[in-house]
């Protein structure tokens, strides 16, 4: 690859882009003004499908990529030292992307120097309204009004606590915390709710805290 080091790319090479569906990218190719030719980019967006493609046939018939997700868009001349192009990200996944100048009756091209920039597009209806509520089961129904009480802990406990073990409160149950649902997700708008633990808290060398966390 005939790499130049007096061509600059923005956004530069090797960043790591993050984009919604339906978002818009501009990239533009800085040279010398003396220079005369075209630039293009050279990319995968929107040909997601093409890869996908190639992944299940490199897998299940031993075929070796053969990069046909790739092809070249012209770039518009904006002046004497500046091209660009705007692609419209109207696919969700992760794909690469990279300017290049062809010199007038030249057939190598020359890149910027740097690696390929990663462009990852993430779905629209998934980039906003997405608080996770953390609900720690144990901790719903009768704990869940008395928690202050529950940390108080008798001598006998506290006896059996110095000798390594834990005393764990009653716990709270699946069906308390669906009564709260309405509550979490209305009043609070967390659209996800992540549960931890689900597993029975271990009794033998498994000393994790009063609530067995």
């Amino acid at each position: 690859m005939n790499i130049s080091t007096e061509i600059n790319q923005q956004p530069g090479c090797g960043n790591r882009l993050l984009y919604i569906k339906g978002d818009r990218l501009t990239f533009t190719l800085t040279i010398p003004s003396k220079w005369k030719g075209s630039a293009w980019l050279r990319t995968n967006i929107g040909h997601g499908n093409t890869s996908k493609k190639e992944i299940v046939r490199q897998v299940e018939n031993d075929e070796n990529p053969m990069g046909r997700d790739w092809f070249d868009i012209p770039m518009k001349r904006e002046s004497k030292d500046l091209f660009q192009v705007t692609v419209g990200l109207f696919e969700v996944g992760h794909f690469e992307a990279k300017c290049y100048f062809l010199a007038q009756d030249k057939n190598e091209p020359l890149w910027p120097k740097g690696p390929n920039s990663t462009i990852n597009v993430e779905p629209a209806d998934t980039c906003c309204a997405n608080i996770i509520y953390n609900a720690f089961v144990r901790q719903f129904g009768p704990l869940k009004s008395s928690l202050k009480d529950s940390l108080h802990v008798d001598k006998e406990c506290q006896a059996l606590d110095q000798k390594g073990y834990t005393v764990i409160p009653p716990s709270g149950t699946f069906r308390n915390l669906i009564a709260e649902l309405d509550f979490i997700t209305e009043e609070l708008g967390c659209r996800i709710i992540q549960l931890l633990p689900i597993h029975p808290t271990p009794t033998t060398y498994g000393r994790m805290g009063r609530f067995g966390s």
